[in-house]
């Protein structure tokens, strides 16, 4: 198990990892052999020892905090959490005045576009131990993904995607376009997940202009490769489609709002018709869309566990524009 902590009002961020267990398979023996020679126990953590006292530790899991404590770290590891008065600090031990200050564990950003290296050294010096990338907008920066650190290394863990998916009608700009995959069809939806994992995401995160079969399609294929399915929705699926797709998180609450609404129907055929394509020429054209029943209020929230409610998601969204007016039925 991995935690981190950091002291507040320091720029001091300690890795701690927690030894975990393994099973070991024994050769096996005759009931006339000697029974196996116990395992010795795990040896002593090796390196520079801190020791942080009298410090509040912020106990997460308890929700409590817990005053003049002592956290002794040897090396990359906890080697003693306990009561300042009776958990010694070692001889030799660098030692961390801690009073007035707490100890917390590692925070996670779970929305980060990390687009320069310079970047990761000062999620450490915030606290922030851990990033869920959500696409590298700068196709020269792709931070390595991965829950395993490199020795040494002075930021934080990242995971998450480097690359994503959307349609061929993207709406980002050339500059941010070199991380972005495309798919008009479900064969190059498939095709575009594949190369995903191949270019070592964790996980595909999708965009709003993805057409509704290339939609899901690449959910079936990341299905079978075991990658969770995150991002935006696209303007062609619920919010509730996108769950029953298998869709593991939505970013910025995108379709949820329109579906709490008793006027979705009507939202998402306006949203479909803003999905235009603008030629070389500048023709602009109305791209096709597939159309589909409304889902409903009641089973959005049960998948979607949205906070929204209907009312006032309703009155935000017949407003947006002057496109629906409060009272407009769902036609």
């Amino acid at each position: 198990m991995l935690r981190r902590f950091t002291t507040a009002g320091t720029a001091v961020a300690l890795v701690v990892l927690l030894a975990c267990c393994s099973l070991v398979p024994t050769a096996c023996r005759t009931p006339a052999e000697s029974p196996p020679v116990p395992e010795p126990p795990p040896p002593e953590p090796a390196g520079a020892c801190v020791a942080i006292t009298p410090v509040t530790v912020i106990d997460v899991a308890a929700g409590t905090a817990r005053p003049d404590s002592t956290v002794v770290v040897r090396g990359d590891r906890i080697a003693a959490v306990g009561p300042a008065t009776t958990t010694p600090v070692p001889a030799g031990a660098a030692v961390i005045d801690g009073r007035g200050k707490y100890l917390i564990p590692g925070l996670w950003d779970m929305h980060a576009h990390v687009v320069d290296p310079a970047m990761l050294p000062l999620f450490t010096r915030y606290g922030v131990t851990g990033v869920r990338q959500m696409f590298a907008l700068s196709s020269g920066c792709a931070p390595r993904l991965g829950l395993d650190l490199p020795a040494g290394a002075a930021g934080p863990r990242v995971v998450g995607a480097n690359q994503v998916l959307d349609g061929p009608d993207t709406r980002f700009p050339s500059m941010v376009r070199g991380n972005i995959l495309t798919a008009a069809t479900p064969d190059e939806a498939r095709a575009r997940v594949r190369e995903l994992k191949d270019r070592g995401n964790g996980c595909v995160k999708v965009f709003s202009r993805l057409p509704r079969a290339a939609y899901l399609a690449a959910a079936d294929e990341a299905r079978l490769l075991g990658l969770p399915v995150v991002g935006h929705v696209p303007m062609e699926v619920t919010a509730a489609e996108a769950s029953d797709a298998g869709q593991r998180t939505i970013e910025h609450l995108d379709q949820v709002a329109v579906g709490c609404s008793s006027l979705e129907g009507r939202l998402m055929a306006q949203l479909r018709l803003s999905a235009v394509v603008v030629s070389a020429d500048g023709t602009v054209a109305v791209r096709a869309c597939a159309t589909g029943p409304a889902a409903e209020a009641a089973r959005l929230g049960q998948q979607v566990a949205g906070e929204l409610r209907r009312g006032g998601a309703e009155k935000h969204m017949a407003s947006t524009d002057g496109l629906l007016r409060p009272g407009d039925d769902d036609r």
